[in-house]
């Protein structure tokens, strides 16, 4: 050949590999491009939300931000005041904050590219298993799915969890058709990754195991089968290795990466879970019988099992259907709260019972025509057994939703290509399988979208705020909804005293009282509302009952100082007040009222004393110097 028609080859050759490789990447890019537009048209919207950036201690997420300050300040363990969590995501966050600073914006924003990463990759898994058809519609089924959209806006594992199981399958999917140890490692450390998130996706590794030595190392070109074995194994129990420590040594014991399971495993599988949400009460009466650990909740199962058979049968079918039901179960966030503060939700996928009727349609389709997609089949039924093993919450549904939605592209492109094709009898049988299956999926009567304790923390997020009036109506919506929740009433009783309606404050922390009495918060507050109306004896009766409940509590402490000198007794208020001081010496209000007692049992050096000690905690304390000044001319 020439050497000038050599060169024309060459170029026109290189010219149609451009090509092909441009359209994959173009591609990709509209596909990303349209999932971060909607995530971030989210954020712009999650911004003005009021629970953005105020995390409520009552919430799991708050142990996950305070894990991620603690090791963006240095500390290697992440501690947080529930460790029972898998520490990983932890260290993801912590890793955020230390580069970007507690900046929500950030988070978020990562997390938004990652779910948008993942939708694009759910595109290319469902091409290369169904068609492009049904990748497009996987796509739209995930990458628009309202809940994956909304946990990926919030500090908690679920869409962190679902994007390395993406990932996971993407590499190992690809493996099939380009082994290699580069690859093998890769799908490894992104297994393990999704298997330290949350351990109960443990339950993949069989169907992968088997996949693997099916479909991969039996193949010339990964070489000897023990090699790759090796190195699997060995790439997947290393990675185990700093997590497994970290949890040694925060816990005192062995932890395989979370501590939680025997709560949470024990809360669905009691027969009288209703089959959605956590139920407290439940737990609460398991454990005043029962000591809550592995070995006990597998041996109270196997008694339950075989004493009530029907009613454990009946347990897993209610928890089934609320599997595939459309109703989003709330636990620490609601996403119809979250979904009310955007305009976007007529954008977003909310009904999952679309996409697990067409999954269903489309796991009939691809068993018929001998599908051979064993890794799907796998990943669907383990991330399904995991959810419905544990609890039916919204966040542990989203994880299992990847592999729904690539089902569902699958029974979607199916019925497009029946009609397309005339073929009106399989067209009509599973359009008709559809609609039943949607309808049978829909959300039941007497489910609670938003909870008391939702809308409870959506006050605080309002007081936090300063918007006084918007959190009152939080609150009182929250009372309405559980009229008997003691915090709620207690919640309400406090945003009443902060604008000054101390006869509705005390309302509402006496019926807090009367619903609980052992509760030392209802206490304390009804004494801090007498305080402030003058009713001196009553606040102290209220806060001796707090203190009886709370021996050791500073603000117990420094109030009951307080009543006592206001009281016109000022040796037992010093008495109060100095062992406030020594439990905790760095508010500058027990000091300045040390200064006031003192002051009134005319001891003027140790009231100088200690209205120093309050400026040197609160400069801006102009009390204190004030009275400083008084003590000065006293002397002078």
């Amino acid at each position: 050949m020439h050497l000038p028609l050599m060169r024309i080859v060459s170029r026109t050759g290189y010219a149609i590999c451009l090509q092909a490789l441009a359209w994959p990447v173009l591609l990709s890019a509209v596909l990303f491009a349209a999932a971060l537009t909607i995530r971030l048209l989210y954020l712009r919207d999650l911004a003005g939300f009021p629970l953005f950036d105020f995390i409520p201690t009552s919430v799991d997420h708050f142990n996950f931000d305070r894990g991620a300050l603690n090791f963006a300040r240095g500390d290697w363990l992440a501690s947080a005041p529930n460790i029972t969590y898998s520490p990983l995501y932890k260290y993801f966050i912590g890793f955020l904050y230390w580069i970007f600073g507690r900046n929500f914006y950030w988070v978020y924003g990562i997390q938004f590219l990652m779910g948008s990463v993942a939708a694009v990759m759910v595109f290319w898994i469902g091409k290369r298993l169904f068609g492009p058809v049904a990748g497009l519609f996987a796509f739209i089924f995930f990458g628009f799915y309202g809940a994956e959209i909304i946990y990926e806006g919030v500090l908690l594992r679920a869409a962190f969890i679902a994007f390395w199981g993406i990932a996971a399958f993407y590499f190992l999917l690809w493996l099939e058709s380009r082994p290699g140890p580069t690859l093998l490692v890769a799908a490894t450390l992104a297994l393990s990754l999704f298997f330290q998130g949350r351990p109960n996706t443990l339950l993949v590794l069989p169907f992968v195991c088997v996949f693997l030595s099916r479909q991969v190392f039996n193949q010339k070109t990964m070489g000897p089968v023990w090699r790759s074995w090796t190195i699997f194994w060995a790439t997947l129990l290393v990675s185990f290795i700093p997590l497994l420590i970290q949890c040694y040594v925060a816990n005192g014991r062995f932890v395989f990466f979370d501590a939680s399971g025997p709560h949470t495993f024990i809360s669905g599988n009691l027969t009288g879970y209703s089959g959605v949400g956590f139920q407290h009460e439940l737990v609460e009466a398991y454990q005043r019988k029962n000591v809550l650990g592995y070995a006990s909740n597998i041996l109270y199962l196997l008694n339950q099992i075989a004493g009530d058979p029907v009613g454990f049968v009946l347990l897993y079918l209610r928890k089934l259907f609320f599997f595939f039901n459309e109703f989003e179960a709330p636990t620490n966030i609601s996403i119809y709260l979250y979904g009310e503060h955007t305009s976007l939700s007529t954008f977003m996928l909310n009904r999952f019972s679309i996409v697990a009727a067409l999954a269903l349609v489309g796991l009939a389709a691809a068993i018929k025509n001998g599908k051979r997609i064993f890794l799907l089949y796998g990943f669907m039924l383990a991330m399904t057994f995991s959810v419905v093993l544990f609890l039916n919450e919204s966040r542990y549904r989203v994880p299992a939703a990847p592999w729904y939605a690539l089902m569902a592209g699958y029974g979607a492109s199916c019925l497009v290509q029946w009609v397309a094709q005339r073929k009106l009898k399989s067209a009509a049988a599973g359009i008709l399988t559809f609609f039943i299956l949607l309808y049978a999926f829909q959300e039941t009567s007497g489910l609670v979208r938003v909870r008391a304790n939702d809308y409870g923390n959506l006050g605080a997020a309002y007081m936090h705020r300063n918007e006084e009036a918007k959190a009152l109506e939080a609150f009182e919506t929250a009372r309405n909804l559980e009229p008997g929740s003691p915090y709620v009433r207690i919640n309400l009783g406090n945003i009443y005293a902060r604008r000054g309606q101390m006869e509705n404050a005390g309302r509402e922390f006496s019926e807090a009282l009367k619903i609980n009495p052992t509760l030392w918060e209802g206490w304390f507050n009804l004494g801090l509302a007498y305080l402030k109306i003058g009713l001196y004896q009553p606040a102290l009766d209220s806060l001796a009952s707090a203190q009886t409940l709370q021996p050791n509590h500073p603000g117990i402490l420094t109030a009951l100082g307080e009543a006592y000198r206001m009281s016109n007794r000022p040796g037992e208020a010093v008495e109060y007040l100095n062992r406030a001081a020594k439990l905790d010496p760095k508010p500058a209000r027990p000091y300045f009222l040390l200064g006031l007692a003192y002051r009134d049992l005319k001891q003027y050096g140790e009231s100088a004393l200690f209205f120093k000690k309050a400026l040197a905690q609160n400069p801006t304390l102009t009390a204190a110097q004030t009275e400083l000044d008084r003590l000065a001319e006293r002397g002078g």
